[in-house]
């Protein structure tokens, strides 16, 4: 079933085994889906697949949170990737128009993930080099961190390891 037609659902209220899909517009579009209990999946029983409605790019069940998921690998792969791309991309592939502040924070939310996560890698550090010395204790670990300001948290700078 086409993603980029709003669709509206009847479900059959008595049993919850049916339900009908008709497309949001006045199309001839319908479907009819069954649960099969055997399988707990659906059915379609009946299809009628003609539409004669436009396009709709205007999608307001694609969000910010799913669009980083869906494209957060490759935000971080290439953070530079353009707003005005990102929105082609978004156009040509998921046939749904995104503004330029939505397609900001799909950006800032899938670098924000990589950031967090560095975060609690390098607050590890201190363990890290702690199982260095343990293991061997003629070993040395050098820790620098940095604060930006006063009263921030310390950041880590540098680590200087010598093996014995």
């Amino acid at each position: 079933m086409e993603t980029s037609r709003t669709y509206h659902y009847i479900i059959d209220d008595k049993k919850k085994k049916r339900i009908q899909v008709g497309c949001a517009k006045s199309c001839p579009f319908k479907m009819w889906v069954t649960l099969i209990e055997a399988t707990q999946g659906w059915q379609i029983k009946t299809l009628k697949d003609d539409h004669n409605c436009v396009w709709n790019y205007n999608k307001r069940l694609v969000t910010v949170k799913w669009l980083a998921d869906k494209y957060g690998d490759r935000i971080r792969k290439n953070p530079s990737w353009k707003l005005g791309e990102m929105q082609e991309e978004f156009k040509r592939e998921l046939k749904v128009d995104v503004g330029e502040w939505k397609c900001f924070r799909v950006r800032q939310r899938a670098l924000k993930g990589v950031e967090e996560k560095m975060r609690d890698h390098y607050s590890n550090i201190r363990k890290f080099g702690g199982e260095i010395l343990r293991s061997n204790t003629q070993n040395t670990v050098e820790i620098t961190t940095t604060r930006l300001q006063d009263g921030d948290p310390p950041r880590f700078q540098r680590i200087y390891i010598f093996y014995a």
